[in-house]
């Protein structure tokens, strides 16, 4: 504006209104629109008396714009995830170490970030706050002496389940051995599943930050307390008890030694 008025102003050149606002304009980068602005901005003022405000210092781009310094900060929170539970805290700390804080040197003041902040950048490196999915271990599985054993196994399965009462889906008996009892010969077998719960103390996060290129893990096992269940259950009778007491594992392996009547 002022160089504009400057030209203008000057009783030595000849340039009209247009033209000066052009030449300003040209002489900033600028061309056609700016000239026009210029003087929209010149006019404004010698009509209601105001200023164009500057937002100078007032917007800024965001520090993961730069790659080399999105990267450093994102080897560092995929070593932290690595070795346990990743938190928006931890981006604030990453942020202060001296590595990151001499890549955003500048002047004498220490770039520091809020929580918030931490966050949204979180989201913008592709982290996503969500329950850690488990994997499970698959290889093996087709070698050939586990297809072998598999085989054998469901073999004599299908000789054992000849003598078995199976049920349906609904619960209903869907086969039973047929004929009668022969003494010496073989009985009705009854299919006892020894059903295991384990409990953990809550001694890890399953909700937590997750990088976009993690994959899913088998879940290791806490290293706090834990609380196991054991049944051992038939379809026909439920769990199975001796006397007042339901049968746990240890007092299974003593009826080898020991015999005992069971009951359900």
């Amino acid at each position: 504006m002022v160089g504009v008025l400057n030209l203008y102003l000057d009783e030595q050149l000849n340039y009209g209104w247009r033209e000066v606002s052009f030449i300003v304009a040209k002489s900033q980068g600028h061309g056609k629109n700016h000239a026009w602005i210029l003087r929209t901005w010149i006019l404004r003022y010698l009509k209601q008396n105001k200023l164009p405000l500057h937002y100078y210092g007032q917007w800024s781009t965001s520090v993961l714009n730069h790659e080399d310094i999105a990267q450093a900060i994102q080897l560092q929170l995929l070593e932290k995830a690595s070795s346990g539970y990743l938190c928006a805290q931890d981006v604030v700390d990453v942020v202060a170490t001296p590595a990151i804080q001499e890549m955003l040197k500048h002047g004498a003041t220490q770039t520091s970030i809020s929580h918030c902040t931490a966050q949204r950048w979180l989201h913008k490196l592709d982290w996503q706050y969500k329950q850690d999915v488990n994997g499970m271990y698959v290889d093996g599985h087709e070698h050939e002496d586990v297809v072998q054993y598999q085989e054998a196994f469901v073999r004599r399965w299908m000789e054992y389940e000849k003598r078995m009462v199976t049920y349906n889906h609904d619960g209903n008996i869907s086969s039973a051995p047929h004929g009668t009892i022969i003494p010496n010969s073989h009985f009705q077998l009854y299919l006892i599943t020894h059903d295991k719960s384990t409990f953990y103390t809550n001694d890890w996060h399953k909700t937590k930050w997750v990088h976009l290129s993690q994959k899913a893990t088998p879940q290791q096992k806490g290293e706090g307390a834990l609380l196991i269940v054991s049944d051992f259950l038939t379809s026909d009778w439920g769990p199975l008890k001796h006397e007042d007491q339901y049968v746990c594992t240890n007092f299974a392996l003593n009826l080898a030694d020991h015999p005992i009547g069971l009951h359900n």
